[in-house]
């Protein structure tokens, strides 16, 4: 199953790069890890599999990142910030109703995991499931209280 290249902003205005797998009216947002060379590209092989059983499926670079040195388009721009990843994930989920989603699911691991569970305490976005693969409540950048959560 193709991927389209996407740009779109996150929820504070940086641009950011990914790709769009499938189509459908219920998607799946996933936000990757934070250490490099940790990129979208982590997410492919689930992001096919998970388009090949109907769903759309967004897979994008967090801010400062990029999938490789050979696709320069593919860089998101912005500061290489964890404690703003959060927004990045509020303009994925806006993305994705764009084109069509009504019915969300958020995943994400480690610093992806985080801003996912972040973003969805805003109360800006309102995902239909949440999964973070070992995120932490708190770091430097982050602090919730399980109330939060």
């Amino acid at each position: 199953m193709g991927a389209r290249a996407v740009g779109f902003r996150a929820g504070d205005g940086v641009g950011l790069r990914g790709r769009l797998f499938g189509r459908g009216r219920a998607a799946v947002v996933l936000a990757h890890m934070g250490n490099r060379p940790d990129n979208e590209s982590d997410w492919y092989p689930l992001a096919r599999r998970l388009a090949r059983e109907g769903y759309l499926v967004l897979t994008y670079n967090r801010r400062a990142v990029c999938t490789g040195d050979e696709h320069p388009y593919d860089c998101s721009g912005g500061p290489n910030d964890y404690g703003t990843s959060w927004q990045d994930v509020i303009g994925a989920v806006k993305f994705v109703e764009s084109q069509g989603a009504d019915r969300i699911a958020l995943g994400g691991s480690s610093i992806g995991g985080t801003a996912v569970v972040y973003a969805a305490t805003t109360g800006k976005i309102h995902p239909a499931a949440l999964i973070s693969l070992a995120g932490v409540n708190h770091a430097s950048t982050y602090s919730m209280k399980r109330a939060d959560i």
